[in-house]
């Protein structure tokens, strides 16, 4: 048997505190260089100086800056796939103690030494000593360190089964890293003839309501979808309102009848989505001028458990015209009362019915160059290329106004979860079991993981239907600067499962991890669940 590295709490411990030392900010040269730094790392094992080729740096092959390290066993097809991300949100709200955010022992000391400031449930933690802080503990490099101290036990055991540990980038922002990984998974499935049977994420516990102390193990995770909206109008000088539309009075209809809109919200079981709320509002006029505001974006969160992008837009929708519907009734009543002619009613359409517009007017070829202009420049992300690409066409087809386009802007993060089998139900009886057992923990099971996350991107289950046309054809940078490998996920077919450690705070300045779930609780009840999975028990 080989010596391990990573065995105890104590070096688990030490592996963490020298992954947060590298600030992978997302979208920073930190993030670009950490899976640098874990290839170096695990290319220092014996095990892959045998089998380099069990390594994979995707930033180094063209793709995408992810990492991936398997563990091959010749005699089994039955494989677990580790699932984590290495970016971090930034650190700005660090303040005076932003040069130690990613220094772990000197941050927790700090904040000891000055505990007086923090609120009392912080001081509370602080006190307990069993608290680590630092930008990145909780969320979630502490369940990148679990995944390489079991991989590492794996390949010193020689454990009956497959085992592959995928580290993405970009997770914080559009989740890029893991969209470009489902490729590289189903490439090691079809080479060595694998059958996955788990894919196995470790992000964070998150509270489900202020002061929840219950542990949490997650068979899914919540969906995000992003749709918009173009208000289209009429500009007109200020001194005569009514000879045009503002799209600011527009968008206060739509917005106050959107924005936490229960139509919206999904429920599943005793679960409930999150209400929708506006991410971003801007209107799209550059400069000050007596000239009315004619074009206003909008850009919604709303979270999913089952319902696809064709469903939850059909819904979207609807609401929309019911709002609209409501707004010609009130401006025509002014109209009337003004004894004005005014503009007539605001009419509805989606991204989809706008292109073909644009191209029935215009030409293929030109609306082409037009969507070039855009989703090349490397100023903009791909929100602002959605949103100025739906401007952009709606610019050219003013005979459209006064309209509403809605349309939806990356990133997507479909909803995935296991079914209840007699199977999976008793694997999730025996983690609870074997918590309660060995460390008195009760386990909480629900169905989806309410922090997002990049389980989203495997267990796809409708590339065989529709539930995603909707998306690809009103998304206007599907294709081009955005894509999601639909068809490629559906093939990555196992339950999913989210075990991760007890934290507070993501992507605060208090973020804290604590220290025993993360290095003595999560890691025991993993492998204990990997042993059951190879029909072993281990104590």
């Amino acid at each position: 048997m080989t010596i391990q590295h990573y065995g105890t709490a104590e070096q688990r411990k030490r592996l963490l505190t020298d992954l947060v030392a590298i600030a992978s900010i997302s979208e920073s040269e930190g993030e670009k260089h950490f899976p640098d730094a874990v290839h170096s790392l695990l290319s220092q094992w014996e095990y892959y100086k045998t089998n380099p080729s069990h390594l994979y740096h995707g930033g180094r092959s063209g793709d995408e800056p992810f990492l991936s390290a398997h563990y091959y066993h010749s005699s089994h097809a039955k494989t677990l796939v580790f699932i984590s991300h290495f970016d971090v949100v930034g650190i700005e709200d660090y303040g005076e103690y932003e040069p130690l955010a990613f220094s772990v022992d000197e941050l927790t000391e700090a904040f000891a030494r000055d505990a007086q400031q923090f609120s009392h449930a912080v001081q509370k933690d602080i006190q307990s000593g069993d608290y680590l802080f630092g930008r990145g503990t909780m969320d979630m490099k502490a369940g990148l360190t679990v995944h390489i101290s079991l991989l590492e036990k794996a390949i010193a055991n020689r454990w009956p089964m497959n085992i592959v540990l995928v580290t993405v980038p970009d997770e914080e922002v559009n989740s890029s890293g893991m969209r470009a990984a489902v490729g590289y998974l189903n490439h090691l499935k079809d080479k060595y003839k694998w059958v996955y049977s788990l894919f196995l994420n470790s992000e964070p516990v998150f509270t489900q309501k202020p002061d929840d102390e219950n542990y949490y193990i997650y068979s899914g995770s919540i969906g995000k979808i992003m749709p918009g909206l173009l208000f289209y109008g009429k500009e007109t000088h200020v001194g005569e309102p009514l000879a045009g539309i503002s799209s600011n009075y527009m968008a206060s209809f739509l917005m106050n009848h959107l924005e936490l809109n229960d139509a919206l919200r999904e429920v599943v079981g005793a679960e409930k989505t999150p209400l929708p709320v506006s991410l971003y509002q801007k209107d799209l006029k550059q400069e000050y001028s007596v000239k009315t505001p004619y074009r206003t974006a909008p850009l919604f969160n709303v979270f999913l458990f089952k319902r696809s992008a064709n469903e939850m837009f059909d819904i979207f929708q609807k609401e929309v015209h019911v709002a609209t519907a409501r707004l010609n009734e009130t401006y025509r009543n002014l109209c009337e009362r003004e004894q004005v002619e005014g503009v007539g009613n605001v009419q509805i359409l989606d991204y989809e019915q706008l292109e073909a517009h644009a191209i029935k007017h215009h030409g293929e070829a030109k609306v082409a160059d037009w969507k070039e202009e855009i989703y090349t420049r490397k100023d903009l992300n791909d929100r602002e290329k959605s949103i100025l690409t739906t401007d952009k066409l709606a610019r050219h087809c003013n005979d459209l106004s006064p309209a509403i386009i809605s349309f939806f802007a990356p990133p997507y993060y479909p909803a995935v979860y296991s079914e209840k089998t007699d199977e999976f139900m008793k694997m999730i009886d025996f983690i609870k079991a074997e918590s309660e057992r060995a460390h008195q923990l009760p386990v909480t099971n629900i169905q989806y993981f309410n922090g997002i996350s990049d389980l989203s991107y495997v267990a796809y289950r409708d590339a065989g239907g529709d539930g995603w046309r909707a998306y690809e054809a009103n998304t206007p940078v599907f294709g081009t600067s955005y894509t999601i490998p639909f068809h490629e996920m559906s093939q990555l077919q196992a339950p999913v499962l989210n075990i991760g450690p007890r934290g507070r705070d993501a992507h605060k300045k208090t973020e804290r991890l604590h220290a025993h779930s993360a290095f003595v609780e999560v890691p025991f009840i993993i492998e204990q669940l990997i042993h059951n999975m190879m029909g072993e028990h281990s104590e």
